[in-house]
């Protein structure tokens, strides 16, 4: 989606990290420039803001709309239109994806891809385990938030144990912060 973060990011990588073992053509696109502080996920060099002349199907992932993925221009251009898989965790999703994969009780989008990779026996390895790790380091505060569910220690557990490296993530992650945002914490909490 526009501006994505993290968890975005990350289930993107992950179907990517997938598609590239199976040789399954891919390209990652995004309607916005990628922030570079999340240019230590493997992949994220092959983020283009040029969308795929044609494809067979749009996988979106962290998005509650068309609108907010950026791909409602996109299909007014394309002459077939592709399917579209739609993957989030937000209960306000407004399921426009021909396939709706949307688990509310998920603490990210991430951790939904995982339970994707698990129940159709994916091998998740260690580039899998640190995208999708880094998602739900990302939406539950690096567990300080009310994401932060047994479910969420759960998968992260997995992650772990398939060699993501939890605490480079963890502090590459809090590096993503920008002084102004950190400054609005700062009132808030005050």
């Amino acid at each position: 989606h526009r501006n994505p973060d993290a968890d975005s990011l990350g289930g993107a990588l992950a179907f990517a990290a997938y598609c590239k073992y199976k040789k399954i053509n891919y390209s990652l696109w995004c309607s916005t420039p990628v922030n570079p502080c999340y240019f230590f996920l493997t992949g994220m060099h092959t983020f283009s803001m040029t969308p795929p002349d044609k494809t067979d199907a749009l996988c979106v992932f962290d998005a509650g709309d068309a609108q907010f993925a950026g791909i409602s221009p996109l299909l007014e251009q394309y002459t077939h239109k592709p399917r579209i898989i739609n993957i989030d965790h937000h209960i306000s999703n407004q399921q426009f994806g021909d396939v709706n994969l949307i688990v509310p009780d998920m603490p990210s989008t991430t951790a939904v891809c995982f339970s994707i990779f698990k129940e159709l026996h994916i091998p998740i390895t260690i580039e899998i385990a640190t995208v999708m790790l880094a998602g739900i380091l990302a939406d539950t505060d690096t567990f300080t938030n009310p994401a932060s569910s047994a479910t969420a220690f759960a998968i992260a557990g997995v992650l772990v144990s398939r060699g993501a490296p939890l605490f480079a993530l963890r502090k590459k992650l809090e590096q993503t912060h920008t002084v102004s945002g950190m400054r609005i914490w700062g009132i808030a909490l005050c």
